[in-house]
This record gives structure tokens, C-alpha cells and sequence, in this order.
């Protein structure tokens, strides 16, 4: 009997959602409601949210972009008006989110409340009220958020949750179990083209993107969980590559291929993550579809191996490649003396970049003190640059603090680079302004994200 389950997450955490969506869909008699397949255009997107209690079990995918969510927490509102909520939910914690102990609910206690104030102060101090009644609905629905919100964190705190790694340990299997099934569901039965079956293989959809120009062309990361022969990853490849080309994905490209499998699916085998943070591949496959016309086919692959009609490039160096990454990576907190240590002395250099260009725009310093200023560290700045390139490849899980800190180095050498000696006559006095203006438009927008996943590192 098929059970449906909906999977309830934050935009920041679609990728992680999109995991958890392929996996489950990788199972029989299982139905995943999600807004990127199930909430077409035009429809109603507060009713579509309310299907949260309708439904036999619903996946909440806990971060702290979760629980700040207007959208995700009113589904929680939602689902806590049924009387067995708990076990119906089960929450699966993403990216370590502040909702352990009496301060972190104390915390979210004061963001929804004052959020609230805030919204009903703005309202209140509209002309004719009344003419606004879906501003009221709105205020109302964050008035329903902070009632659920101290009974929704003394859930989370009452009970131990798994986060996303160990369900996917486990494929779910808690979950199912928790859903009643008598029987847990299997994986799909794929079957080759001739009609012989499969074996069934241990992996996971990483990662599924579509792009369509003339063609429906899917690429998707493949994350194998078990040592496979050659052969046997052979055989795992027509599985993938069926799977996969036979995906829908949304309404939105559902409405324009119809039922229509892909054109052209690029699959990419890994076998960890570090595989994937280093796109050091086990090997690569294309797929076209015999009946896609020439002037829309994608330049192939040429590859070294083949099955049946996928085209496969095997990367040889696989291990010594590895190997060599591997000596790259630096321990957790290695990665982090040397980010962190870079991380200072550019904003440092930044803020001093920033407060001499606001001087010189205001007319309290002339263009020529500008210049002389920003060249009497420019070669401090540029040295610095260089060194941030020798960072160590940084652990998964402080991956992301690193990719932004690289992107907050990179901004602050641009404001420099605008305006070295070497460069002169470079770009015109306008367009240094407006690169500078864009490179501190960016720098500010960056650094409070710098400081968001620095505050998530444990």
C-alpha cells in the first residue's frame, strides 16, 4: 500500500532536500509531496501547505534557515494542531541548527515575538486598516508560528533526533519503520532495455540538475556506498543512467517535456564526498538519446569504455589522484588557524580601503592622497592574495566557510587591484568608482554570511 510522505525544508537546504527526495523516491510505495513537483503554477501555495496534516508522515529538515522561515514554520503550526503530531513528524537535522538547551529556545522565543511586533507595528501604523485584511492574515499567521514554536523546540529537545548523514546511513529505515509499514519498502526494480533484470546496487542521486535549451538534459552525481569490479560499476551505470533520464523534477519542465524521458543525461561517479569536493571522479558517462537531431546534440565525450549506448571516461588515476588530494587536506583546525588568521588582516585592509574612498568621495582627502594611500599597502594586500591560494583542502564540514572566506579575500585584493601603479590607465576614473562601489557592495554582503557559518562551526 503506498504511503505519501511530505518533505517540509528551507530553499537554503534544497540540495540537501533534493538527496533525501531521490532517495526516497528510489523506494516502492512511497510518494513524496514536495512544492518544486507538486505546486504548479497559479495554485494556492498556503493550502498547498496545509497538506502537511493530511498526509501519513511529513520529513521537517531542521536548520537554523528552517526555524526562521516563515514558510516552514507555518507548516510546523500546522502540523501540530493534529493531536498525534509527534508521531507523524520525524525532523532530520541539517547543518548543526541552534535549537539544543534553554538559551536556543529562549532564542528562536524572542525572534518570533519580536518579528511579530515588529510585523503588527508596521500594520497598525497603516491608513484605513481595513483595506489591508491579507496584511492581517499574515500577522495571524505569525502569531500561529509563535504559539507552535515553544511546543515545536520542546519536541526537538525531548527526543534524540538523527541528522541527514545518519538517515542516510540507514536509507530511511527508522522512518519507514516509524510509518508502520508491516513490510519496509524495497528499492525499484530497474530493468535493462532487453528486459533482463539488474542486480540492485548501493548508491545514491547526490546531486540532480536539469538544463534545457533545445533539449531535456539531466546531469546528476552519483554517490556509490560500496566497493564495485569495473563490471559491476558497468552495470550500476545503466541502472543510474535508466533512473535518472526517467525523472520528471517539477511541473515547470513536466508542463514543457510532457512525459518525456531526457535527451541527454551526464552522470558523475564518486565515491565520497572528498570525491566530490575535489571532482576527483571514478569516471564520467554521457548518454544521448539516438533520436535527438545532430545540430542539438552536446560534443561527446570520448570516452574509453562503453555500455550499450553510454559513452564512459575512466580516470585512471583515480587512486594517485586521491592520494595527492588527500596530502592537500589539512586537519579541521589547521585549515581554520590559517582562514581565520587571513580572514582578519583582510578586513582589516578592507575597512581601511572603504574608509579612504568614502573620504575621498566626500572631498575630505584628494584623489592623489587616495591613491597614495591605497598604494602604500597594495603590495601588503596582493602578497596576502597569493598565500590564501596554499589554504589546505578544508573537511566537508567547514567547506563552505571556506569557499566564502576565499570569496571575501578575492573581493578585497579586486578593491586594491582597481587602483595599483601597474594599472594605471587600466580603467577610467568612472569605472574604477563603480568597480570599487560594486567590490564594497559585495564585501558587505558577504561578511555576515562569513560570520553566519563561522557561528555553525563546532
Amino acid at each position: 500500500m503506498e504511503k505519501v510522505i511530505f518533505l517540509s525544508y528551507c530553499w537554503k537546504d534544497k540540495d540537501e532536500a533534493n538527496r533525501v527526495d531521490d532517495l526516497l523516491l528510489s523506494f516502492e510505495n512511497i510518494r513524496v509531496i514536495r512544492d518544486v513537483r507538486d505546486l504548479g503554477y497559479l495554485d494556492d501555495i498556503e493550502e498547498f501547505m496545509k497538506q502537511i496534516r493530511a498526509v501519513d508522515h511529513a520529513i521537517l529538515m531542521i536548520s537554523d534557515g528552517y526555524m526562521e522561515s516563515i514558510n516552514c514554520m507555518f507548516e510546523v503550526s500546522q502540523i501540530i494542531k493534529e493531536k498525534d503530531y509527534k508521531y507523524k513528524v520525524t525532523p532530520v537535522i541539517v547543518k548543526k541548527p541552534r535549537i539544543y538547551g534553554s538559551d536556543n529556545r529562549l532564542f528562536y522565543a524572542e525572534y518570533w515575538n519580536q518579528k511579530y511586533i515588529d510585523y503588527d507595528k508596521r500594520v497598525r501604523n497603516l491608513k484605513n486598516i481595513e483595506d489591508y485584511p491579507n496584511l492581517l492574515i499574515e500577522l495571524k499567521k505569525i502569531r500561529e508560528i509563535c504559539s507552535a514554536t515553544d511546543e515545536f523546540l520542546h519536541f526537538l529537545n525531548s527526543k534524540k533526533f538523527n541528522s541527514l548523514e545518519e538517515h542516510f546511513a540507514n536509507e530511511f529505515q527508522d522512518v519507514f519503520k516509524a510509518m508502520g509499514f508491516e513490510i519496509l519498502p524495497k528499492k525499484r526494480v530497474v530493468t535493462k532495455s532487453e528486459g533482463s533484470q539488474v542486480n540492485e546496487f548501493n548508491y545514491s542521486i547526490y546531486k540532480l540538475d536539469i538544463s534545457t535549451a533545445t533539449a531535456k538534459r539531466y546531469s546528476a552525481v552519483i554517490l556509490i556506498n560500496q566497493d564495485y569490479t569495473r563490471e559491476e560499476i558497468k552495470s550500476l551505470i545503466l541502472q543510474a543512467n535508466d533512473i535518472v533520464k526517467r525523472k520528471r523534477y517539477s511541473k515547470k519542465f513536466k508542463s514543457i517535456f510532457r512525459e518525456k524521458d531526457a535527451d541527454v543525461v551526464w552522470l558523475y561517479f564518486a565515491r565520497d564526498l572528498f570525491d566530490i569536493q575535489t571532482t576527483n571522479w571514478i569516471c564520467r558517462t554521457c548518454w544521448i538519446s539516438a533520436s535527438l537531431p545532430d545540430k542539438f546534440r552536446p560534443v561527446s565525450l570520448n570516452g574509453n569504455d562503453r555500455v550499450n549506448d553510454i559513452d564512459i571516461s575512466w580516470n585512471e588515476g583515480y587512486e594517485s589522484h586521491k592520494k595527492i588530494y588527500r596530502s592537500y587536506q589539512g586537519e579541521k583546525e589547521e585549515v581554520l588557524e590559517v582562514v581565520n588568521s587571513l580572514l582578519v588582516e583582510f578586513i582589516e585592509y578592507a575597512n581601511f580601503a572603504i574608509l579612504n574612498f568614502a573620504e575621498s568621495r566626500e572631498g575630505i582627502i584628494t584623489e592623489d592622497k587616495f591613491l597614495q594611500e591605497m598604494r602604500k599597502i597594495d603590495h601588503i594586500v596582493e602578497k596576502l592574495f597569493i598565500e590564501s591560494s596554499d589554504i589546505p583542502l578544508p573537511p566537508n564540514d567547514i567547506q563552505d566557510y571556506v569557499e566564502l572566506c576565499r570569496q571575501i579575500f578575492g573581493v578585497v585584493y579586486d578593491m586594491f587591484l582597481y587602483f595599483m601603479e601597474r594599472n594605471e590607465g587600466k580603467w577610467t576614473k568612472d569605472n574604477q568608482k563603480n568597480l570599487m562601489e560594486k567590490s564594497i557592495k559585495e564585501f558587505n554582503r558577504l561578511l555576515p554570511l562569513v560570520e553566519y557559518e563561522k557561528s555553525k562551526i563546532s
